[in-house]
Order: C-alpha cells, then sequence, then structure tokens
C-alpha cells in the first residue's frame, strides 16, 4: 500500500493470523491478539489528535510514551456457506459455516451458530467469551433479545458469539445508535439449483444420490423443483447459455500441473517459511531445484489460462455455442459435485439455514424492531456470476470494462433470475417487502458488490453499491478493493484461477503453498494486515484529509475468515520521529499539512508458527 503513513508495531506481527478463535470450535489456526497497534509520525498524529508527546511513562522514568490519536474497529464477518458437519473441509462438502455479524453503537459483534452442548438455555445464544464490562454495557443489553431470537430454532442452533468489542471514542464518530446492523458476508449463491433444466432429455432418471445433492429440510429452501422433490426427472436441456465447458483441459492436464506447481510451492516454503513470508527473494535460492521447477511448470500455468480466457470469453448473447448432454452433465457434477467429492459450489445446502435464519429475523422485527429495528447488510458475493460461466469482461481493463455491455448486462441479468430461483435466496433479495419496519427509507437492506459480483454495480447501480458509508460511523466494503488478485482493474487473474479450480478440484489444493509464495513471486505483503492498512485509510487518514470526523467501525467479507479487532493508532513522540525522518529522509516539517511521504513499510516476519495461521488474499475468493 504506497500511501500508507505508518507501519504496524513489531509485537503485533501476529495480526497476520487467519480468523478468531473461540473456545470448543473447529478452528486450529492461533487466535489473534486482543489488539494490534499502527504507528504514524508524529505529524501525521497531529492531524488526528493532539499527541502530548510531553507525557511521562510514570513506569519508565522520563521516557516519552506513544499516544493513541485513533481508534479504529475492524471487523471480517467470514461467509455463510457449506455443509460438512463441522468448519472443516471434507471430501464430499465444504466446511460449514453459518458466521455474520453486528454493529450496534460502540458494539461490535462477531457470531456463528453452533448445535454443541452447552451451558445454559437451550434458547439463549451462547456468549461465555463475551467480557464482564461487554456483558453488561447498555449496547450488549440491547441487542441481547435480538441474540435470544435468532437462537430460538432447534434446527438452526444458538447463536455462538465468538467475540465482542466496544469501540473507544476518540475523536470519531460512532454507528447510529438507533439501530442494530445485522450483517451477511459472502455467500456464493448457485446459478443453477434445478436438475431438471440441467440434464438433457434422456430416459433414465437420475437420483439425488448420484449427485451429491441432499433434499432440504425446509421444501425448497434451497432448490427447486427436482431437487426437492427428490429425484432429478427427466427433463428440456437446459440453454447453455454462457457457461464454460473446460472439456480436455481438465481431465489430461490441470492435475498433472496442479499437482508439480503444488509440490514446488510446498518444498520452497517448508525451505524458509519466515524468509518467504517476509517476501525475501533469497530464500528462494535456498531450495534451487524447486525454485527451477515452479518456474518450468508456471510457464504452463501461463499457458492454461491463456487457453481458459480464450474458451471463456462471452462473444455473443444469447449464446450460439451450445452443449451436448455429456457436457451439460461434467458441467453439473464440477458445479455442485458427487457423493464423493465436492464441487465449485461452496453454499452448499446452506439455503435451508439463511431461510430459518431470515424468517427469525423477521420475526424479531415484527415484534422489537419498532423499538430497536433492525438494518440488514449482505457485503457481497452473494451472487456468484464467475465459477463455471463466461466472462463478459474485457480480461485486459478489469470487470467494469465490457465489449459489449448491453450483452453483458443481458448475461448478468439472466444468471440473477436463475440464482433468485432459490427461496432463500429470493427471501433475502426481497428482505424489506415483507417487512413491515424497514419501510423507512434509512433501513432499507444494503447490497454492496464483490468481485464475483461485481458486474451487479453496473447492472442495478441504485441498488447494489461498491461501498455503504450512509451511517458517519461505520463503513462497509466486499474488500476485494486491496486484493491483487481481484480488484476490479486486475479482475482476470482472479477470474481464470477460479475457472481453473472449476475445472479441476487440485488448483484449490494448491492455495495455501502457492500464496504463500505471493510475496517472493510478486513482490508486497498479501496478509491480513494489507486489509487491515485499507480499513484505516478508508475510515480515518482518507476522512482526515476530506476534514471529516474519522468512522469508528470498518466492516468487511471477502477472506471466509471472520475477524474482530480493535486497532489502536499512536504517534511516535516527536524526537523519535524526527530521528527517524533524518535516517529515511521522510519529510515530517512542522508546518507540513496531511499525511507527510512515507516509505512503503516493511512488515514484520512472523515466527513459523504464525507463518501458518495468516490469512492471504490471494486465494480463490
Amino acid at each position: 500500500m504506497s500511501d500508507s503513513p505508518g507501519r504496524f508495531r513489531g509485537q503485533d506481527k501476529r495480526a497476520t493470523g487467519a480468523h478468531q478463535t473461540a473456545e470448543g470450535d473447529e478452528r486450529e489456526k492461533h487466535p489473534l491478539p486482543d489488539s494490534i497497534v499502527y504507528q504514524v509520525p508524529f505529524e501525521v498524529g497531529k492531524n488526528l489528535r493532539d499527541p502530548q508527546v510531553n507525557t511521562l511513562d510514570p513506569h519508565k522514568g522520563s521516557t516519552l510514551v506513544q499516544q493513541e490519536v485513533a481508534s479504529l474497529v475492524y471487523m471480517d464477518v467470514g461467509r455463510w456457506s457449506g455443509n460438512a458437519p463441522t468448519e472443516k473441509d471434507t471430501p464430499a462438502n465444504w466446511g460449514k459455516r453459518r458466521d455474520f455479524g453486528i454493529v450496534h453503537g460502540r458494539l461490535a459483534v462477531l457470531c456463528t451458530y453452533t448445535t454443541n452442548a452447552t451451558a445454559g438455555d437451550k434458547d439463549d445464544p451462547v456468549i461465555k467469551v463475551v467480557s464482564g464490562s461487554i456483558r453488561t454495557s447498555d449496547e450488549f443489553e440491547e441487542v441481547l433479545p435480538l441474540l435470544k431470537i435468532l437462537s430460538s430454532d432447534p434446527k438452526l442452533g444458538r447463536v455462538q458469539v465468538t467475540k465482542a468489542v466496544l469501540g473507544r471514542k476518540l475523536n470519531n464518530e460512532i454507528p447510529k445508535e438507533d439501530r442494530i446492523y445485522v450483517i451477511l458476508g459472502d455467500l456464493h449463491a448457485p446459478v443453477m439449483t434445478d436438475g431438471r433444466r440441467t440434464y438433457s432429455d434422456e430416459p433414465q432418471q437420475k437420483s439425488l444420490a448420484d449427485t451429491g445433492m441432499a433434499v432440504q429440510s425446509i421444501p425448497g429452501a434451497y432448490a427447486s423443483g427436482a431437487l426437492a422433490s427428490g429425484v432429478l426427472k427427466r427433463g428440456p436441456l437446459h440453454e447453455w447459455r454462457g457457461r464454460y465447458d473446460p472439456g480436455d483441459l481438465a481431465s489430461e492436464v490441470l492435475p498433472t500441473v496442479a499437482r508439480g506447481v503444488g509440490e514446488s510451492a510446498k518444498a520452497i516454503v517448508q525451505a524458509n517459511p519466515i524468509a518467504i513470508y517476509a517476501g525475501e527473494a533469497q530464500a528462494v535460492a535456498e531450495a534451487p531445484t524447486t525454485a527451477a521447477a515452479i518456474v518450468t511448470v508456471g510457464g504452463a500455468v501461463s499457458a492454461i489460462l491463456m487457453e481458459i480466457a480464450a474458451k471463456t470469453s462471452l462473444r455473443e448473447w444469447p449464446d450460439s455455442e451450445g452443449g451436448h448432454a455429456e457436457s451439460v452433465r461434467d458441467w453439473f457434477d464440477r458445479y455442485h459435485g458427487t457423493r464423493e467429492k465436492k464441487g465449485a459450489d461452496i453454499f452448499e445446502d446452506a439455503g435451508a439455514d439463511l431461510l430459518l435464519w431470515l424468517t427469525l429475523l423477521k420475526d424479531y422485527q415484527a415484534n422489537e424492531g419498532g423499538k430497536l429495528p433492525v438494518r440488514l447488510m449482505q457485503l457481497g458475493d452473494l451472487f456468484d456470476f464467475w465459477i463455471g460461466l463466461k466472462c463478459p469482461f474485457d480480461l485486459i481493463h478489469g470487470s467494469r470494462s465490457f465489449p459489449n455491455k448491453s450483452k453483458a448486462m443481458a448475461f448478468v441479468k439472466y444468471w440473477m433470475d436463475e440464482t433468485l430461483r432459490a427461496p432463500a435466496i429470493r427471501c433475502l433479495w426481497d428482505f424489506d417487502k415483507h417487512t413491515p419496519v424497514v419501510t423507512r427509507p434509512d433501513l432499507k437492506t444494503v447490497f454492496l458488490y464483490g468481485n464475483h459480483d461485481t458486474y451487479m454495480g453496473s447492472l442495478l447501480p441504485e441498488i447494489v453499491k461498491e461501498r455503504f458509508e450512509d451511517d458517519p460511523g461505520l463503513i462497509a466494503q466486499h474488500g476485494h478493493q486491496e486484493d491483487t488478485f481481484n480488484k476490479e482493474q486486475n479482475a482476470a487473474g482472479g477470474y481464470l484461477l477460479t475457472q481453473a479450480a472449476f475445472s479441476d478440484d487440485h488448483i484449490r489444493g494448491i492455495e495455501d503453498p502457492v500464496s504463500s509464495l505471493g510475496p517472493t513471486l510478486f513482490g508486497g505483503s498479501w496478509t491480513r494486515l494489507d486489509l487491515a492498512e485499507l480499513a484505516l485509510r478508508t475510515c480515518i487518514f482518507d476522512r482526515v484529509k476530506r476534514n471529516k470526523a474519522p468512522a469508528m467501525t470498518f466492516v468487511m467479507g471477502h477472506t471466509h475468515e471472520p475477524v474482530l479487532q480493535v486497532i489502536h493508532v499512536v504517534a511516535l513522540p516527536e524526537d523519535k520521529a524526527r530521528a527517524t525522518s533524518r535516517s529515511t529522509g521522510t519529510a515530517t516539517s512542522p508546518g507540513a499539512s496531511g499525511p507527510p511521504a512515507a516509505s512503503k513499510p516493511k512488515m514484520m516476519a512472523p515466527s513459523a508458527a504464525d507463518s501458518q495461521s495468516k490469512e492471504s488474499s490471494t486465494k480463490i475468493r
């Protein structure tokens, strides 16, 4: 991030960890610290708040202290998807996650669902990780009725609070206190859920057991027609309509290349994980054989991506390139999976739970919304117009550049309508229509777009936005804006990698070792810290430049990994800041206005254990 005005303090390097850990859950990665510290030069801090650099540290005699000049609540709400027995992926299913976030005034709460036996009444939320001071706060007591209602259906389970924090009022705007924001992250709702419209008109029938698709506990909650009845019956061939057919590429080429890349990348990372993660090029020299191998295989990867690019370009609409029966069957199995192997669709059977959850949310609005209403937010990647579908945008100029915009929008509208056939997704999309209290314009459901449904910003710009900032104290966006492979101007990389993963499931198996090599191969530091700096810039530094008070809370999705952190911004003491500026050449003159020029801060290398707990935004999201 070239315009970052500061750097994270060294001992906070574990903030690169992937996601929050709660007692008793299935997550094994290292927990994050309670807070992280971001240091800025004296002059930057002075623009935020008087750093009071003459304050003495009572524990260290006359040592000048670093005064906190700003504070930010940073939340990643995770995902709602998957159908495995636990959060862990299995060969047949994606890990089950039912994450959501809550923001109410200073309070931010990260939630998921649990069906595990825990202490307390069966309909009460699980809040044992919430500290006493937060539990007795007015804000938490005000959201408890909502948490209780959302915990009242045994089919869904009980809300488990994995973390709760109270933001600090420090010359910033607080999110509105007359409502509760309930926030959903990524869903990646499937574009195809009706088997009758997917398979060709052949004499035999195909049972659900052959497809790995389960009948919903609520009929029609996720799928419709044949899937809801339990049998994939004969039906007319669905128009091919812009679907991507991997053909021989997937079966003959990709598995070999994927194994080669994965083995080479794993060997390099194991040679020196700390240096690799810090982006130090000499780490590659320590594994010359594997380095040479990955370069060789990397050439094959580039060739494959170029072939995918040629095959996936949407040249016309309606798309005249039809698929024969075997292609249609192959596409469906790659998309939804089979009984033995999961497909590219990570949402799976999450629709039944989503419909239950939305019903409970409506119950709250009807019974409690008059006193403290909910405003529902969905942060993007609600729709997924990438997985298995052709590309209507210009791969060179980015995902908002269309060779033929009218045809591209017809393509998007078609697949949006297909996605909305699922009652759970339709219920979310139409949530306002059936909830009288949200007739207030300031309570309308917020829909943002992500990288997988970025076209919605062009198709329905009055409904689907890039960013929510209607509340002076809260900013929300999907989060792909800081992702090297998925931001709109560089979306070709993310799109093509998504299609490679759709074509062959080996690709997803090499995500971690390849993403670990990102800093070494391409430069930069692709960690949770980059996303935290995005939040700091958006909520604090950019607003100060515009003479606006900072916002207290930033919320995002995209990574699929829930996180809730307090970030403390501290100003270096003036003497230390001047010494730093003399050694680095950074200008910090007393008369400077706005953040001074600063070089790209070097992220601290984590320990070997921490390198295993990072979350890299290079993953295929």
